[in-house]
């Protein structure tokens, strides 16, 4: 969900016909949606079909709007109706594949990495004049990666992984100002890592733990601060 423009925008991915031969992403279709009342819980109304995999709009401090769709940053155009394609990355290259796609563009970040390498989850923020995105590792543990650039068209620079994110965003606590994140958990075994060892006995309950953030310094970063022992191998892994 996002605020702009006076209202709420929703986007929202179809999937497909589950895990298995036939997998979500080769059948699904991602929209976007506007409130009509201008307020949070609508109704919507369709506004915009695709791009695939749509992940959130972002609306900067001059009204315009950016999202991440299969790892790229795009711009949209002033109706908010389609792709502005006449808008490019500032720096970016040429990958191989893109959930089947060839000849995707997204940002190069200064270590090589992308912005988001699996499920291509991620968002963006604005702190003072700086840009931040978040997208997700393509191993089994979904890590969350982040990246800070001065240009939301890059160059995007690596500042910090928070471990076993997942598809979940970081919370802030209203009364202590505190960061929080809610980390992706399952039992061990599972279709993805969980932040539990095998020998821990999961009673289901939530796990969370305290996210240190700093934007807009000389050297911008993100950690896990926690006394979770279980987590230690995850956050200090090479």
């Amino acid at each position: 969900m996002s605020f702009g423009r006076g209202t709420y925008w929703l986007t929202i991915w179809f999937g497909g016909k589950g895990w298995g031969k036939d997998v979500c992403w080769k059948t699904h279709q991602s929209v976007l949606l506007r409130s009509e009342s201008g307020k949070p819980e609508g109704p919507y109304k369709l506004h915009m079909i695709g791009p695939d995999n749509i992940q959130g709009v972002f609306f900067d401090d001059d009204g315009s709007a950016y999202l991440l769709a299969d790892t790229p940053v795009r711009r949209l155009n002033d109706d908010l109706t389609a792709i502005d394609e006449n808008w490019t990355e500032r720096d970016g290259k040429t990958v191989p594949r893109d959930f089947g796609k060839k000849g995707t563009k997204i940002p190069a970040t200064d270590n090589g990495r992308r912005i988001t390498e699996d499920c291509n989850f991620g968002n963006l923020v604005k702190s003072g004049k700086r840009y931040g995105a978040s997208g997700l590792t393509g191993m089994n543990s979904y890590d969350g990666l982040y990246h800070w650039a001065e240009d939301i068209r890059g160059p995007w620079h690596y500042m910090g992984v928070l471990p076993f994110r997942g598809n979940s965003n970081l919370v802030k606590d209203k009364e202590t100002g505190h960061w929080i994140v809610w980390p992706q958990v399952g039992a061990a075994g599972g279709f993805f890592f969980a932040p539990i060892r095998p020998t821990d006995k999961w009673t289901g309950s939530l796990i969370n733990y305290e996210v240190t953030i700093d934007l807009e310094s000389d050297k911008p970063s993100i950690w896990p601060t926690h006394d979770l022992g279980h987590l230690d191998e995850a956050v200090y892994r090479k």
